[in-house]
């Protein structure tokens, strides 16, 4: 129960800012049920008094009386369905924005071991549950509570011994609720996450339409969507059941009490005990009073699924962020000397991936990280940005521990550069000046022109995920984001890996330039990258198991000569080439 206080807690935060315009939503509530408890009473006084008496003028004047709180109830309920809708859609924006906001400084490991389709299923769908919640069934509650409220209040003035008939059916409504209470809460929790397991599947296959297409793989993928969706359906129905039974008892309710009261207020009537006006209003009053205790009914059901996206929300933001952004105990990055991994450890998953690293790269020296696949080359780079940390040893610069430091502060003297060049559905000069938006746009198009691209220009959409332009022309965009960022210290992770050699040696040269003195760190399966470095790191089994000059390496004839024998012998690089376009598009850069 404390647990559910406190959540409903959290999130009332993004109401509480927009209490006065629920102020004005919950006046004009109490007005319009007000007005709509006067409507029965309006036809009670016809029947007994203006259509007896035969008192034209007096219908006259009721039946204005009915229009004129018609006419009221319509602009109330206009301007409080408007009002009310403001609230929601600014409640829902600020909710999203927050919990994406903390989703992009939470630890890249997360991001690693959570599916995408699911951070997006809780980011859309359950913070439209929590809205409406929080929102919507919050009035609702107290809209049916004040009504109930008045309608208890005016049938019992009207008839104690048929308001009290009425109470008998309050006990079957309270066992119902509580037989299906728990068989609700337990379906709604299973079909919450099979929805958020289904849109990750989505999200996962449509991503990759080209590897079903290649292998064909329609069948198998239509049968595992077609078993998701049964496990979906079954739930469904389930839910369905459950709901319609607990439905169909209230309904049988509803229907066997105005029986009832027809009987005894019929026979009152008859008797003279009671109006034939009182009855009709009574039976008025009494089909209003099961629309605030359904909606009641379905509001519990809204809070059982309310409390299971909150936790599943607050799930996210209870993961801690990578740094604080106001960290000032953080020590400032300052980059004079060395770079040190020291005994570093680190394991994903139970899997061991860097053990006992011992590391040291000096400050304006290039270096290249070599080894099998698997070996722990972009461990090494994560673990040197901080998008995961050592469970043993420590990574530091100039002797300061990289945790010590400010996280973004860390980043931003690191330009990274990855396989996949993570381009954004928008222009290549949006794609190039993304992270830098004060550069200026004589920057970009000089970065651009030096890059080498061909028939393209700086305002050529790249499509969803670069799927417009090719993979070479997609790892230049990212490269020439690197040459504008200009870091201390640059990173390539197979970032040329979609070039030719020749196109791969220039640029290469172009960002050895661009970063002179400054400290480059390249992953690649390339001999013709390898050995324009100064030294080689080859890693094996999570250590580093040589290091030296390319040269002397494959002299060594050890691990490195075996990984890149083959192409020792056979890569000539066209030198010439390289000489002549280079400085042609240094030039171009330092204009």
């Amino acid at each position: 129960m404390k647990k559910n206080k406190d959540m409903i807690a959290f999130f009332l935060k993004f109401v509480i800012p927009y209490w006065h315009y629920g102020l004005v939503v919950l006046a004009f509530m109490l007005v319009g049920i007000a007005t709509s408890l006067v409507f029965p009473y309006v036809f009670k006084i016809i029947v007994d008094e203006a259509l007896p008496t035969r008192d034209y003028e007096y219908l006259v004047t009721l039946v204005g009386i009915l229009l004129g709180i018609t006419g009221l109830n319509l602009i109330l309920s206009f301007v409080s369905y408007y009002v009310y809708n403001w609230i929601n859609n600014r409640v829902v924006n600020d909710m999203r924005s927050t919990i994406f906001e903390h989703l992009l400084y939470v630890p890249f490991e997360f991001h690693q071991k959570t599916k995408t389709g699911d951070l997006v299923h809780r980011i859309n769908n359950d913070i439209s549950i929590i809205r409406n919640f929080l929102t919507s069934s919050a009035f609702n509650f107290l809209r049916s509570c004040l009504m109930l409220l008045g309608l208890s209040s005016i049938m019992a003035y009207l008839n104690v011994k048929l308001f009290l008939l009425c109470l008998i059916a309050a006990p079957i409504f309270i066992a119902n609720l509580i037989y299906f209470r728990p068989k609700i809460k337990n379906v709604t929790e299973e079909r919450q996450k099979e929805r958020s397991e289904l849109l990750s599947f989505f999200v996962e296959r449509l991503s990759r339409v080209l590897l079903i297409q290649s292998h064909n793989g329609y069948g198998s993928e239509k049968n595992i969507l077609d078993n998701r969706l049964s496990t979906l359906m079954d739930l469904n129905l389930r839910n369905v059941f459950y709901s319609a039974s607990m439905g169909t008892i209230s309904g049988g309710v509803r229907a066997a009490v105005p029986a009832s009261i027809l009987l005894i207020g019929g026979y009152q009537v008859i008797m003279g005990t009671m109006s034939l006006g009182s009855l009709f209003a009574f039976l008025q009053y009494f089909s209003r009073i099961f629309s605030p205790i359904q909606s009641l009914n379905g509001l519990y059901v809204n809070y059982v699924r309310t409390t299971v996206s909150m936790r599943r929300i607050l799930d996210l933001m209870e993961i801690p962020a990578a740094s604080s952004k106001s960290n000032l105990q953080a020590q400032p990055f300052a980059f004079q000397d060395r770079i040190r991994f020291e005994n570093v450890h680190y394991a994903y998953e139970k899997e061991k991936i860097v053990e006992d690293l011992n590391l040291e790269l000096v400050k304006g020296k290039s270096y290249a990280l070599v080894g099998p696949s698997g070996c722990g080359k972009t461990t090494v780079l994560h673990l040197l940005c901080g998008f995961v940390h050592p469970q043993n040893g420590r990574v530091t610069i100039d002797n300061v521990n990289t945790r010590d430091m400010d996280i973004h502060d860390l980043r931003n003297h690191i330009a990274y550069g990855t396989q996949t060049p993570m381009l954004y559905q928008d222009s290549i000069r949006a794609n190039i000046s993304y992270g830098n938006s004060e550069i200026h746009a004589e920057a970009v198009e000089s970065v651009f022109n030096a890059m080498g691209f061909e028939s393209l220009s700086l305002d050529t959409l790249v499509g969803d995920q670069g799927t417009k332009i090719s993979g070479g022309q997609q790892q230049r965009i990212a490269l020439a984001r690197l040459l504008i960022k200009k870091g201390d210290i640059l990173l390539l992770d197979e970032a040329t890996s979609a070039l030719d050699s020749e196109s791969e040696g220039v640029i290469y040269d172009l960002l050895r330039s661009h970063y002179r003195d400054k400290t480059i760190l390249v992953v690649s399966h390339r001999w013709s990258t390898i050995q324009k470095v100064e030294e080689v790191i080859c890693l094996s089994d999570g250590k580093v198991a040589e290091r030296g000059t390319p040269e002397e390496l494959m002299q060594k004839r050890g691990v490195c000569w075996r990984l890149f024998q083959d192409q020792y012998h056979v890569d000539k690089p066209n030198r010439e080439l390289r000489e002549a376009e280079s400085p042609k598009r240094l030039a171009l850069l330092e204009s």
